[in-house]
């Protein structure tokens, strides 16, 4: 957005500048009149203080917020309270009234201009393409039903907090006190929860009291799929061989967990304390949370099962939130909660398959549930393995459609599951067994790809903000969650069924009844893969939580193609993420691929580098080409920015792999006139073609543009040559750099941290056939580097050692 005039402006027909002039006239008509009209909805009997008029603008292109915030505010008396549509469209609240009547003013001379190629009004008006008052419909637009909770997002502005929030915030907290309704204020996401209200009520309130900008619904829900061929497994009597171990704790965020099963000697003994529904937490009327339970403990154990001794890899601590298949979710419960598990029982790992009924429309700004979850995960150093929900209501019709039935938007992830700082998991239709195919059965798709009823991330990889970085995705990865069968039942008919041999095995609740039993969904792909979390905390307890979350993301390998269906490399991506977690290689290294794990710290506004040593003896193999193949992937968590679409992850913390170069070097050049001059020749400041061993090999992430949506999971791979060993002496550089994203205004860059904690996962492969494999990078590398390497576990075993 361009607010200097140009040459070119000088020739503009007269009918250039028409539709501008038509955009603002009606702009201003629809203003005037819907001005008019909230004052006279307004109800004086409840004598709010004062008023808070806000509007929304659309602009042709991104509002920088960088240069035009303070311009807004300074000169139009203009506060932005939330940016949508990627900073094309932008609520402010009016903070000054006669700066504001000079807005008005403005877009009345533009409106009346004969002469636009030398103009009487401010410029800047050229750039709104229109704009409208904030009305009591727009308030309530994100009401998808009345009957669910109600959130009212609050207008957050320090500005004007004393002369006008605090005011009609007073009045509002009087106004629900005195007819009784029910609520609570999260301080966290600057929102008021209500469970009930009626609508003549939430009307009123959208009507009067100016600091709600929006008001939305939300009912938390799963899916308990009773059916007639279900298989159910009796008579099994398990025993948990290692109940008194010093097991990592897992907060299993849901509808219970039963006591009345094998988990009974792991669960936390908390009493009623965290029973959102003032029941108990070790009863599971639903017959979920002891299914989600049982596999975050045991993990693929529960598949194929051959002894009657079970060894647990969690304990469990029970965070009842639901009764029922749907309900009321209080997430100020759920936050405070989650902060209680940990600070009173150390509890770092979380599993959350309870998301809102609804699915997030396509470019949704992230919701309060999911910012609430994200700055905890910043806060407290915590990771919630969140399943993206299931698309599940109309499993027949996505059949004869798959994989491009995900192109719906009806396909898009359910909140909470945006959360950044968290770990996102859909689901791949395999169960870990063989499932054969019969005349009368058979699964609905191949088990590797993704499941039919997994969700797809919610943003449009068409619009450029999101295309023009490759590690914009969601879910992180996939798992293991069952799959559907096609069934021609001779009594029951054609049918779509996921309780039967390709749904996941794990534990009823009422297990002495039905022991074990089966069904297909995202619910139990996500505590697999806590599991998998907790198995990386039995062996190295001491990680960051952004450390397990790399060595997940890093382990995976993507699933294969939808071959000859039409999706895109990103649409595939934005299904199943990074693809699957190798257990494997998320717990150890070998005699020939090794993991290197990085903790550290990094400022804003700096670079560091780390050598990473490796042993000359690989140039003695006669392969030159990718002789060694890099995985490296750096996750950090971070504090959000609530209602700024853009700039919602407002730090770039980036990595590149280098040739042996110092991080920063000048040196002086003499250039052909024969002058002497300075040029950077370390990493930092270089030409790419400089630096990097290979073409992959440059920042992983750029972040320069302000155009662009910053990701806090970056995976790169790159092969390494055996010349470009021998030419950097057997040495290359990890550098990392920090800096704050460029469309931040003034006040949020000083909001935000200083420094910032990342991990840097990177493993390192020998790319040889089995036969050539040397069996000497571990023992090499360990010797050469000081940096932790995970060590090599023999996986036939399975912590077994630790167990004894």
């Amino acid at each position: 957005m361009s607010q200097t005039k140009s040459a070119s402006d000088e020739n503009r027909p007269v009918d250039y500048f028409a539709p501008l002039v038509e955009s603002l006239s009606q702009s201003l008509i629809g203003y005037q009149f819907e001005q008019i009209r909230r004052q006279q909805e307004r109800n004086p009997d409840l004598a709010v203080p004062v008023n808070i008029t806000c509007i929304e603008i659309n602009f042709p292109k991104r509002f920088d917020a960088t240069v035009y915030e303070p311009y807004y505010r300074n000169t139009f008396g203009l506060s932005p309270v939330q940016y949508t549509n990627f900073h094309q469209t932008a609520l402010f609240a009016v903070v000054d009234e006669v700066r504001f009547r000079g807005f008005i003013g403005q877009v009345q001379r533009a409106i009346e201009s004969q002469d636009h190629n030398n103009p009487n009004y401010d410029t800047h008006i050229r750039f709104v393409r229109s704009f409208s008052l904030l009305t009591s419909e727009r308030i309530r637009s994100r009401i998808k039903n009345p009957r669910d909770v109600i959130y009212l997002s609050l207008i957050e502005d320090t500005e004007i907090f004393q002369t006008r929030v605090q005011p009609i915030l007073t009045s509002l907290n009087k106004y629900l006190v005195e007819r009784n309704i029910e609520f609570v204020f999260n301080y966290t996401n600057n929102t008021i929860e209500i469970p009930t209200i009626d609508e003549g009520t939430l009307l009123e309130i959208a009507k009067n009291f100016d600091i709600v900008h929006t008001i939305s619904s939300a009912n938390a829900g799963i899916r308990v799929r009773p059916s007639e061929l279900g298989q159910v497994v009796r008579e099994l009597r398990f025993r948990v061989i290692n109940a008194s171990e010093d097991l990592p704790i897992i907060g299993i965020i849901d509808t219970g967990v039963s006591d009345q099963t094998p988990l009974a000697p792991l669960l936390i003994d908390v009493g009623n304390d965290f029973d959102v529904t003032g029941g108990n937490g070790r009863v599971d009327s639903a017959d979920h949370g002891t299914g989600v339970a049982s596999l975050a403990v045991f993990g693929e154990r529960l598949a194929n099962i051959v002894s009657d001794e079970l060894e647990a890899d969690a304990k469990i601590l029970p965070i009842k939130v639901l009764s029922g298949s749907t309900g009321y979710l209080p997430n100020h419960v759920v936050v405070n909660y989650i902060r209680r598990a940990n600070q009173e029982h150390g509890v770092r790992l979380f599993v959350l398959t309870i998301c809102y009924a609804d699915h997030l429309e396509t470019n949704e700004l992230t919701s309060e549930y999911a910012y609430a979850l994200d700055k905890l995960a910043y806060e407290l150093d915590i990771l919630i393995c969140i399943s993206t929900g299931n698309r599940d209501h109309d499993i027949s019709l996505c059949v004869p459609n798959y994989p491009t039935h995900f192109l719906d938007d009806c396909s898009n992830i359910k909140s909470p599951s945006e959360s950044m700082n968290n770990l996102t998991v859909g689901a791949v239709g395999d169960n870990f067994e063989e499932v054969p195919i019969t005349i009368n059965d058979w699964p609905v798709h191949d088990g590797s790809l993704p499941a039919i009823y997994t969700r797809k991330f919610h943003l449009s990889h068409d619009i450029k903000e999101v295309n023009r970085n490759r590690h914009v995705r969601k879910p992180d990865v996939v798992f293991s969650g069952g799959n559907y069968l096609e069934v021609n039942h001779p009594l029951f008919g054609a049918s779509h069924d996921s309780t039967m041999r390709a749904g996941m095995q794990f534990f009823s609740e009422n297990f002495i009844a039905q022991g074990l039993i089966r069904d297909a969904g995202t619910s139990y792909s996500a505590p697999l893969i806590a599991n998998i979390a907790a198995k990386i905390l039995r062996r190295f307890p001491s990680l960051r939580m952004q450390s397990v979350k790399a060595l997940i993301v890093n382990s995976a390998d993507e699933c294969n193609s939808f071959n000859h269906h039409g999706l895109t490399e990103k649409q595939e991506q934005f299904i199943y993420g990074h693809g699957r977690p190798s257990l494997e290689k998320c717990l150890s290294s070998n005699d020939n691929e090794v993991t290197i794990v990085i903790e550290d710290k990094v400022d804003s506004g700096m670079t560091k580098s780390y050598p990473i040593y490796l042993p000359d003896y690989l140039q003695h193999n006669g392969k030159e080409n990718a002789l060694l193949k890099v995985e490296a992937t750096l996750c950090f968590s971070f504090q959000p920015i609530q209602y700024n679409q853009m700039a919602y992850c407002p730090v770039n913390i980036t990595f590149g792999v280098f040739k042996n170069l110092p991080l920063f070097r000048q040196e002086q050049i003499i250039d052909e006139d024969g002058k002497i001059r300075l040029e950077d020749t370390g990493i930092v400041a270089n030409h790419k073609e400089n630096v990097v061993l290979h073409q992959k090999g440059y920042w992983s992430q750029d972040g320069f543009g302000k155009g662009k949506l910053l990701s806090n999971v970056q995976k790169v791979e790159l092969n390494i040559s055996r010349s470009n060993l021998i030419n950097e002496a057997f040495e290359f550089k990890i550098a990392v750099g920090c800096r704050r994203h460029g469309n931040l205004s003034d006040a949020q860059a000083i909001s935000l941290p200083t420094s910032y904690n990342y991990s840097l996962v990177i493993r390192i492969k020998e790319n040889l056939p089995e036969s050539q494999l040397s069996n000497r990078l571990f023992d090499e590398l360990v010797s050469l580097n000081e940096l932790e390497v995970l060590g090599r576990l023999d996986l036939e075993a399975d912590l077994e050692a630790d167990a004894e």
